[in-house]
């Protein structure tokens, strides 16, 4: 048992400048890129972050110009943190889409835009980030969700979205608000394939009126790990398992595909099983026992 081979495959997509990058380092949102609507509104905190800062009850939204509307082949990614516990009344939507520039609604209905947005924060148990399109008849159609209860407290994480060519989404998500993203959940739409806006839109009691976050926006083409993930540490839990520990979340795909991993005399493994806790970790089942 010595030698181990282990072949990932990346594909490889050149970056366009068309994107929007936005961290808010300067210190404002109103150039580089320029957002508007409900301006007054909000801020840029000492943490260099998009924060609402509101003194009564209600919604305020900000949106910016996507320079590149085609929505084929793209990827989202942004920081997003509520500070309290999501409900009907208090909850978040970042529009990842909208033909218009205003993204203000009433109730559950959707803003007088074509797009599509995700939800964070809803009434009742669900507590699930949720993809849904948005109409220009103020409908909205819900397209896929994640696990229910994943936002059901006071969370902090990162967001990544991506969306192929025929109307394929893909959302993942750093519940640690880091780059090392695990796939929540997919969905498939294709009624609008361009945009022209994206933005914030926060609804809120007078108590949440300063507890909504954002930062670090990334609109663009898809940013590929060109980086193989290296292995940590390895562990041999049996005589037929094996415990792979990489440097990062290994993607979910080629990680579970047996025919990446290999025993000398031994072959392929019969399962290769990512761990449900933590996406670096991979747990190797062999048919044939390992040799003394």
């Amino acid at each position: 048992m010595k030698t181990f081979i282990f072949l990932f495959v990346l594909s490889i997509t050149t970056v366009s400048y068309a994107q929007l990058i936005e961290d808010f380092s300067d210190g404002d949102f109103t150039s580089n890129p320029a957002w508007s609507g409900d301006a007054d509104n909000f801020v840029v905190n000492a943490n260099n972050q998009l924060q609402l800062l509101d003194d009564v009850a209600g919604q305020s939204f900000l949106s910016t110009q996507q320079i590149d509307t085609n929505l084929n082949n793209k990827e989202w990614r942004f920081f997003i943190k509520e500070s309290f516990s999501p409900s009907g009344s208090n909850f978040g939507r970042v529009y990842l889409s909208s033909s218009n520039a205003n993204l203000s609604f009433t109730g559950d209905n959707g803003a007088a835009t074509d797009g599509y947005f995700l939800l964070f924060g809803e009434a009742g148990g669900g507590d699930a980030i949720r993809l849904f399109r948005n109409n220009t008849d103020l409908t909205t159609t819900e397209l896929g969700f994640g696990s229910e209860g994943f936002i059901n407290s006071s969370f902090e994480i990162t967001v990544k979205v991506s969306r192929d060519n025929l109307g394929n989404w893909v959302i993942y998500v750093d519940e640690d608000a880091g780059e090392n993203y695990v796939q929540l959940f997919t969905a498939f739409d294709d009624s609008f394939s361009s945009g022209g806006f994206q933005g914030i839109v926060c609804n809120y009691t007078i108590s949440n009126a300063d507890n909504f976050y954002f930062d670090d926006f990334y609109y663009g083409d898809e940013i590929i790990d060109t980086e193989a993930p290296e292995i940590f540490s390895l562990e041999v839990i049996s005589s037929t398992e094996i415990d792979l520990l990489f440097n990062e979340a290994i993607d979910l795909g080629t990680s579970q595909n047996t025919a990446n991993y290999s025993v000398s005399g031994i072959g392929n493994p019969v399962s290769a099983i990512i761990d449900l806790e933590n996406s670096s970790l991979i747990h190797l089942t062999f048919a044939s026992n390992f040799p003394a």
